[in-house]
């Protein structure tokens, strides 16, 4: 006998009827069914996500009650009358299926006798096993296999001539030849529920555990009990755990897990798909599993980027004010100038809203070389350099990436006054990404290798305030917008949850008023101090549309972090001066958004020429 599963079997019957249940070990075991109630009939559920139902009715009732089932769980049912069949052999051919039977079989129109509609179809003819004599796992010389060329987990099909004698006599139903479902149970003729209908019974079940392409049915009785097994065929596809309820889709709605809804909407839908999480068994397991499934750190990486980014740009900024005195105590030396600043950052994003958060470490450095080209009027270049490496905070669905960052950065700033200047800066970028997701739930990892540009356009202006002869204050407000785009990527590694990901665009308009305080301890030690604050106007949620190679044709939204638009920042720093044409500075930046904190250790060389 097949080794029965972890499975909750709901028996759809008529009340007052005598079931028979196979349990755990094989025994039989009789159960009367009290008036209004059906029994149910449940083995240790374990970590199985699976429920049965089992239709045991006469015709009329049987055909409403199925259909009404499949429909009411979003499926449609598919009917196919059993015409035109002929006897004397074993294989009968249909549109979407083959029925077989172990040896040749006689054909019967034996509905005729009932009173519902589409009474003429054949029935195939079959004598049940002897009781106790062949075991209800296997399907012995009484039954029919229905194989279909399309996955299915709903069967009904109708039977004529069904305990009329030989009692106790029983039906059984198998999907793909797993453990027996107990469909029906007759200690005598008028236990049929069809009986007073042409002896006629409509017998159906569903196993949402998965998804089949084979059912079997066949029956056993005290003695040789002649029946027909045909009619009209009943099938379906339900997504898997629509009985439970304990579906992908319910699972990541009751935890919250609003980033994972959508991919878990194409899991559920998707039979290749649902069947890899067919092994869990809560929605804590199931929420988990579709969080795996989602775009690499659901889209944090173009957030690191952009932290790194700005890392780069306040070095930037920072050289531009020196030129004329506006930086945080960076002071004019000369009129040529190359300089290079190494940094390192780590920026921490909290989880926010159900969506994981990350850990990014960078360090990296920029170099530049700039001049005066009037009295007014200075420009500049650089070239950056940083390395990023992201972690996801999810300990359920661990995600990285690694980036290298290069950037190509024009600068400038021109004098209205002598205490005031605006500034300028553009740049572009371009990185590339490796990265990957950890799969716990098919052992796998999914790979994932593009290219991401940017590019960035900043203006200021700042003017300076002297409060005595050694300490400054510069009051400064700023435009900056920045441009990103990920390139389409396929990921590898990881089977059908391997994602295709679509190209994606993200931009940012930050508005910034901000101050800084300098003071000059002696000729070669200058303090300096700066805080401020900024507003972006465009304040964009990431958004990654990608489809599974499992389902290549239904692409899906995962949604991101939402960052909110404030940014508060601050700093503190002191400049040396060793000599006439060598200044050090050392920094320590802090940006802080909701949920993000960014903190920034710098020290630049700047060389006078």
């Amino acid at each position: 006998m097949a080794s029965p599963v972890n499975i909750a079997t709901r028996l759809i019957c008529r009340s007052g009827d005598t079931i028979r249940l196979r349990e755990p070990r094989g025994h039989a075991a009789l159960f009367h069914l009290p008036a209004l109630a059906c029994a149910l009939a449940v083995w240790d559920a374990g970590n199985a996500r699976a429920a049965t139902d089992v239709f045991y009715y006469d015709l009329a009732t049987g055909r409403s009650t199925f259909d009404t089932r499949i429909n009411g769980l979003g499926s449609t049912v598919t009917t196919d009358k059993l015409t035109g069949l002929t006897g004397g052999t074993n294989t009968w051919s249909r549109a979407d299926f083959t029925i077989t039977a172990p040896s040749n079989r006689s054909v019967q129109q034996y509905f005729t006798g009932s009173s519902v509609a589409d009474n003429d179809g054949f029935g195939i003819q079959m004598t049940a096993a002897t009781l106790g004599a062949n075991t209800p796992g296997t399907l012995s010389a009484s039954g029919l296999s229905f194989t279909f060329a399309n996955p299915v987990n709903a069967f009904a099909v109708e039977l004529g001539d069904w305990a009329t004698c030989c009692h106790p006599t029983a039906l059984y139903i198998s999907f793909d030849g797993g453990p027996a479902i107990l469909v029906g149970n007759a200690n005598s003729s008028v236990d049929n529920p069809g009986y007073n209908d042409g002896v006629t019974t409509f017998i159906g079940a569903i196993d949402d555990s998965g998804t089949f392409t084979t059912v079997t049915f066949w029956g056993e009785a005290a003695g040789g009990d002649v029946l027909y097994g045909g009619g009209v065929i009943r099938y379906a596809l339900l997504p898997i755990g629509a009985l439970s309820g304990l579906s992908v889709s319910n699972a990541v709605v009751a935890l919250d897990n609003s980033p994972a809804v959508n991919a878990a909407a194409i899991i559920d839908a998707t039979p290749g798909l649902s069947a890899l999480f067919t092994g869990l068994g809560t929605q804590q397991q199931l929420s988990a599993a579709a969080s795996q499934t989602l775009p690499l750190l659901t889209g944090g990486s173009i957030m690191a980027l952009s932290g790194a980014m700005n890392g780069i740009n306040r070095v930037v900024q920072a050289r531009i004010d020196a030129n004329r005195g506006l930086s945080s105590g960076d002071e004019f030396m000369g009129d040529r100038h190359v300089w290079l600043k190494p940094f390192g950052s780590r920026a921490d994003q909290d989880d926010r809203r159900s969506v994981s958060g990350y850990q990014a470490d960078t360090y990296g450095a920029v170099a530049g070389v700039d001049g005066t080209v009037s009295d007014t009027l200075r420009v500049g270049g650089a070239f950056a350099y940083a390395r990023v490496a992201v972690d996801g905070n999810s300990a359920t669905a661990p995600q990285s990436a690694d980036i290298d960052m290069y950037r190509l950065i024009g600068y400038g700033s021109y004098a209205l006054d002598e205490r005031t200047e605006i500034n300028f800066q553009a740049d572009v970028g371009l990185s590339r990404n490796q990265g990957r997701r950890q799969i716990a739930l098919t052992s796998t990892v999914a790979s994932a290798s593009y290219d991401s540009r940017s590019t960035h356009l900043g203006a200021g202006i700042g003017r300076t305030y002297t409060l005595n002869d050694r300490t400054s204050l510069i009051p400064s407000a700023r435009l900056d917008y920045t441009w990103f785009r990920d390139e389409s990527y396929t990921e590898t590694g990881a089977g059908p949850l391997n994602l295709q990901v679509n190209a994606r665009t993200s931009e940012a308009l930050l508005v910034a008023l901000d101050a800084r305080l300098n003071h000059r301890i002696d000729d070669r030690i200058t303090l300096m101090a700066n805080i401020g604050a900024g507003y972006d106007l465009i304040n964009e949620r990431a958004a990654i549309t990608s489809a599974f190679a499992g389902a290549p044709g239904a692409s899906f939204v995962t949604y991101g972090i939402d960052p909110g638009p404030w940014i508060g920042r601050g700093g503190l720093g002191a400049i040396y001066t060793p000599r006439d044409d060598l200044e050090v500075t050392g920094r320590y930046d802090v940006e802080h958004q909701s949920g993000y904190l960014n903190q920034t250790a710098s020290v630049k060389f700047n060389w006078a020429f």
